[in-house]
């Protein structure tokens, strides 16, 4: 005889309300019976996962397995939903598995290995066995931290300022255009002057200047950005015969 006990637990979070399900399949008999177990709540079913896979005997259904004579079996999921249905599953249907099944889930035999794991013979079965095979992550080196001379460091510092020297009066001037008072004019009546104020001439000198600077930089970056593909296209030649050379 097999009697299927339960408990249950609803969790209400912020987007939505989860019942976790608790299960437990008692098998009285003197032999092994493969069962059927189905869920009865409304709602997405989610079923145990194990290294990312579903465990071995669940689909979007319920469970389907080999319960060992007088052995128990806990099982237990999660729906997406309140808990309207009691009893929140049930046994679908059970029958009498051969002697070889009894070790056995989801229709698949499993396998002792040598080293004593209990191993599905598939690739999932594997996978949840024995876990990723991917190294963590603390223990792949990372490449090492590549430092930019510090010659080219400093000229591209020198550049990004007089570009944003440049960027700052140009938003400036653009601001005192704007609206229905000129900021010029609002700098005079602060100075008591009766007419906007005027830039000096040095003022306009270094603007031409800084305009003329940034233009020469832009010619220069350009240069460099050519140069380095050049420099970065011979490297990968270079690296490639070298793997050429390897492999004779």
């Amino acid at each position: 005889m097999v009697t299927l006990h339960w408990t249950t637990d609803e969790r209400t979070g912020a987007v939505e309300t989860v019942t976790l399900v608790a299960l437990v399949v008692e098998n009285s008999a003197a032999m092994p019976v493969r069962i059927r177990v189905g869920n009865r709540l409304d709602g997405e079913l989610r079923v145990p996962r194990r290294h990312g896979l579903t465990e071995a005997g669940w689909d979007e259904g319920g469970f389907e397995g080999v319960v060992g004579a007088g052995e128990r079996r806990s099982l237990g999921y999660a729906v997406a939903a309140d808990e309207t249905e009691s009893p929140p599953a049930e046994i679908v249907w059970t029958e009498r598995a051969p002697e070889t099944e009894e070790s056995s889930v989801g229709g698949a035999t499993r396998h002792d290995s040598p080293a004593g794991l209990d191993i599905e013979p598939t690739t999932a079965g594997v996978v949840r066995a024995l876990g990723d095979a991917r190294p963590p992550v603390d223990a792949v080196p990372t490449p090492d931290r590549v430092e930019i001379p510090d010659a080219v460091k400093s000229w591209l510092s020198a550049v990004e300022t007089r570009i944003e020297r440049y960027e700052t009066g140009d938003k400036e001037t653009r601001g005192g255009e704007m609206g229905g008072e000129k900021m010029g004019e609002r700098k005079c009546e602060e100075m008591g002057s009766g007419r906007p104020e005027k830039r000096t001439v040095a003022e306009q000198a270094e603007e031409q200047e800084l305009r003329r600077r940034i233009a020469a930089d832009e010619r220069t970056l350009e240069a460099v950005a050519n140069r380095v593909q050049r420099v970065r296209e011979r490297v990968e030649s270079t690296e490639k015969s070298n793997a050429v050379g390897r492999t004779k």
